[in-house]
């Protein structure tokens, strides 16, 4: 979500400071590749986690019955 508003905030940021827009941009980017790789890396060691928790080896009695 933040993604969507890098530009506009860029721009606003770029008007206040004089600064040009696009290193601020770039910035803004690299802060969010960062912070979305982190959050993805942490919900895949969440995912990894329960699917360990869910997924069970078979039972003895069970492979009796095959």
């Amino acid at each position: 979500i933040f993604e969507l508003y890098i530009e506009e905030v860029a721009q606003a940021l770029g008007k206040i400071t004089g600064r040009s827009k696009d290193p601020i941009r770039r910035d803004f980017m690299r802060v969010a590749n960062q912070v979305t790789e982190s959050d993805l890396e942490e919900q895949d060691a969440a995912l990894e986690e329960q699917s360990r928790k869910i997924t069970k080896k078979p039972r003895r009695a069970q492979r009796e019955d095959e």
